[in-house]
């Protein structure tokens, strides 16, 4: 009887590893290239266009401060200008980063991500008007 329970233990074992693999093999595959020298590329570009942006950002924030409190009409002008660049500056970003999303679809993250457009846009609606309301105010000053 021993022999009859020897050879069970070792069809379950054999089973048992056999599904273990099949699990191992099934994981890998729909795991995709999410090994980490890719996961910390992606993070890496993540970060930089991130950066980038903010800087983008400050430097709208700054040159528009700038605009609307420069007292003449040339330096309201080429405050102005310097604003949108730097606001086209982070909207280049702000597309590059939509692609790298794209390429690595995480639900959360693209939800984060749409709401992020969203906001820029908003931002860029309102940045429009106060950059035309400062050469406006300044061309009456003048």
């Amino acid at each position: 009887m021993s022999a009859k329970g020897g050879s069970r233990e070792l069809i379950w074992i054999a089973a048992g590893g056999l599904a273990l693999l099949v699990v191992f093999f099934t994981v890998l595959y729909f795991r995709g290239d999410r090994d980490a020298g890719a996961q910390i590329a992606f993070k890496a570009k993540r970060m930089e266009l991130v950066s980038a942006m903010r800087l983008s950002l400050a430097a709208a924030s700054e040159a528009q401060n700038s605009a609307v409190m420069s007292s003449g009409e040339l330096d309201s002008k080429s405050f102005t200008e310097e604003a949108r660049q730097a606001a086209a500056a982070l909207e280049r970003g702000k597309t590059e980063l939509e692609k790298l999303f794209q390429e690595r679809a995480d639900a959360k993250e693209s939800e984060l991500m749409d709401r992020f457009s969203q906001a820029l846009q908003e931002f860029q609606q309102v940045d429009k008007q106060l950059m035309d309301l400062a050469v406006q105010s300044s061309n009456r000053k003048a």
